[in-house]
């Protein structure tokens, strides 16, 4: 039976000659905006280093990988961009928990959550403030 992974759970633990140790841990910052912040830039980054990738099979003329690697490409670049409306949603609406609540049964409906998140960034920058 597989162990329940958990909040500060350390994951990935590799130690290169016990000099440069190399860690995940997982959940550290749960439970505030900046957690959706860190997921987004997660998601962005593997999404750019499987592009990277990607480029390298297209060079090659590797059409079967590139075939097969498009679908978590798309994936991942779709991902961040929802977890980044969220946390701009969650950073700049200034609304109740209540309304936080009901802006997460929204799912993963990009237009849904952008409808309800540009007026907040709309108003942001139309008072000037710094986003």
């Amino acid at each position: 039976m597989c162990k329940r992974i958990t909040k500060n759970d350390n994951l990935f633990i590799l130690s290169l000659k016990e000099k440069f140790p190399v860690n995940a841990y997982y959940g550290w910052e749960f439970g505030n905006v900046h957690s959706l912040y860190n997921y987004f830039v997660g998601y962005k980054v593997a999404a750019m280093d499987l592009y990277k990738q990607f480029i390298i099979y297209s060079i090659n003329g590797e059409i079967n990988v590139t075939d097969t690697l498009i679908f978590p490409l798309i994936f991942l670049y779709r991902h961040s961009l929802e977890l980044c409306i969220k946390y701009l949603y969650f950073k700049y609406s200034y609304t109740s928990e209540e309304d936080k609540k009901g802006f997460l049964k929204c799912n993963h409906k990009l237009d849904s959550i952008w409808g309800k998140t540009r007026p907040y960034i709309q108003k942001c920058l139309s008072e000037q403030r710094v986003c």
